[in-house]
Formats: C-alpha cells, sequence, structure tokens
C-alpha cells in the first residue's frame, strides 16, 4: 500500500459488498490529538476487600536512611504485596477502612485528594496512577 490509492473508495479495494464504516472520518486524529483521559473527581471510590496486615521495615541505600511500609492483602483466590513510603501507607490504610464497602458507601475521588493533600503528601496524581493503587484496582478498589 505504501500510502497509496488512500484516497479512493473502501468498494474499490475489494470485489465483494463491504458496509458502510461506523466510524466518523476523523476519529483516529482527533483520539491522536485529544485523548481522552478520566480526569473526573466525581466517580466514587469503593474498596470490597479486607483491610490488610502492615509492617513497617527500615531501608537504607548509601546512607541514607526511610521507613517503608509493607501492605499484605489477602483474598479468597490470592494475596499480593505492596510497598509504599510509611506515611502514604498510613494514609492509604485509613483511606481503605473508610471506603470499605462494610463501612460506608465510599467517597468521591475528590474528597480522597483532598484527604490525602490535607495528611501533608505530595502528587496526588502520581500516587494514584502507580503500582500500588493498580494493584489494588485489580484486587477490589472500585471506581464507580
Amino acid at each position: 500500500m505504501h500510502g497509496n490509492c488512500f484516497e479512493f473508495p473502501l468498494q474499490k479495494w475489494f470485489d465483494f459488498k463491504v458496509p458502510n464504516t461506523t466510524i466518523a472520518p476523523h476519529f483516529i486524529q482527533k483520539a491522536i490529538n485529544e485523548p481522552d483521559l478520566n480526569t473526573s473527581t466525581n466517580y466514587k471510590v469503593i474498596w470490597l476487600g479486607v483491610l490488610p496486615s502492615t509492617t513497617i521495615i527500615q531501608k537504607s541505600k548509601k546512607g541514607n536512611k526511610w521507613e517503608e511500609m509493607t501492605m499484605e492483602f489477602q483474598s479468597n483466590k490470592n494475596a499480593f504485596t505492596i510497598n509504599v513510603a510509611s506515611d502514604k501507607g498510613a494514609w492509604l490504610l485509613k483511606l481503605l477502612s473508610q471506603i470499605n464497602i462494610q463501612n460506608s458507601n465510599g467517597l468521591l475521588l475528590a474528597d480522597v485528594k483532598n484527604s490525602y493533600t490535607q495528611a501533608g503528601l505530595s502528587d496526588f496524581e502520581l500516587f494514584w496512577d502507580n503500582k500500588p493503587v493498580t494493584h489494588l484496582s485489580k484486587a477490589g478498589l472500585l471506581r464507580v
């Protein structure tokens, strides 16, 4: 093909009847130029799982020391562990108890973000869209 004959009608390419397309003519170009990212803060966040067991670990590297929280989650099918900074882990543990399906109807994402910033933590989007929260999404953290 190499860019040849793209201006031809689709029917000219085939010997049989081709159904009309249902995609808008500039759909792909529009998707490339304006990605539709779900940045809405109006959806609720609900935790369906059980609260994790936690352990605080002291870590060090090249003279720098920090604390990291290991959170171990158990479900009927599997178990998994996430590691986060201890301050973020404490906030996340509190959040999971607040949004647990057994205790509440969840919180709006805007409220979750406000809670995060009020706890003195920075860059909510980086934390929320990163690996630990992605693992939680696979194990019962719903966004509805």
